[in-house]
Formats: C-alpha cells, sequence, structure tokens
C-alpha cells in the first residue's frame, strides 16, 4: 500500500535530523496513511479539508515543512547535503 510506501521513503529522512524514536511509530503511521488517502483524492470537499488539516499537523509534529524544523530541537547533527552539493554536477 501507499502508506507502507510514504513510510519508507519518509523514516529516513526523519531518522536523520534525531526527530524519530520508537515511540513515535503509531504518530508516523498516521501521518503516511492521511498522506496516502489525500493522494488517491476525494470527491468529498469536506473530506479534503479533513485530511490536508492532518496532514499539515503530523508535518509539523515530524518537522518536515521549513518553518516547523527551524523549531524542531535535536541532539543529532545534521546529515543534510551542504550547499555545496546541491550543484555538484
Amino acid at each position: 500500500p501507499r502508506a507502507k510506501e510514504i513510510w519508507s521513503e519518509y523514516l529516513p529522512i526523519i531518522e536523520g535530523m534525531g526527530l524519530a524514536t520508537i515511540a513515535d511509530g503509531v504518530a508516523f503511521g498516521q501521518f503516511c496513511r492521511v498522506a496516502a488517502l489525500l493522494e488517491e483524492g476525494s470527491d468529498d470537499v469536506d473530506t479534503v479539508v479533513k485530511l490536508q488539516a492532518a496532514l499539515a499537523k503530523g508535518l509539523a509534529l515530524f518537522g518536515l515543512s521549513p518553518a516547523d524544523r527551524a523549531n524542531m530541537k535535536s541532539d543529532k547533527p545534521s546529515n543534510g547535503p551542504k550547499k555545496k552539493d546541491y550543484f555538484a554536477s
């Protein structure tokens, strides 16, 4: 299922930022399910609005937006690419 793929895509990112622990499994699983449901789409506007709100909350919880990431605290140093890496050929 797509939720499992989203889990596999995003878990290494939040682990790399030092923001995931074993205690986060349920919340992160819910985030993945909501993201998958939103990708599937819906004709019901109310459902889409609720899913978007839930997804935004999940993004914030796991520091997956730039604004939320700026407010996250982690003891782990960033493994993200350095500026020069973005332009390497």
